[in-house]
């Protein structure tokens, strides 16, 4: 009878150490494909990285001129933090003389200039 106790105790305890094993390994793969998709910041994180407000950007992605952004499902806004650096360094600029960098005709946006003036 102990034996039998013993034996059944083992085999649930084996299987719920293999069920904890497949549990880990699934976790693994998620974590893994989270690191090879670009993070993405939703608007208030992005604003943070830009050092502008929120409402900034949300002008910026109705009128143009802004960030490349995503929609994720109907209103679900999202940065692509790569988009975001590239953001930056398309605003860079070496002298105060030099023309301000165009960045909507970068990231293929109509420009301020040809939006139509709504008032």
């Amino acid at each position: 009878m102990i034996v039998g106790i013993y034996s059944l105790l083992h085999v649930s305890l084996k299987g719920n150490t293999m069920a904890a094993n497949k549990r880990r390994s699934r976790r693994e793969e998620i974590d893994e494909a989270k690191d090879a998709i670009d993070p993405m910041l939703n608007t208030h994180e992005a604003a943070a990285v830009l050092n502008c407000s929120a409402s900034t950007l949300n002008k910026k992605r109705c009128k143009g001129g802004g960030p490349p952004f995503t929609y994720i499902g109907e209103k679900l806004v999202r940065y692509p933090l790569s988009g975001l650096k590239a953001y930056i360094r398309a605003g860079m600029a070496t002298s105060t003389s030099a023309p301000k960098p165009d960045r909507a005709a970068k990231y293929g946006f109509a420009s301020a200039e040809d939006q139509p003036v709504t008032r």
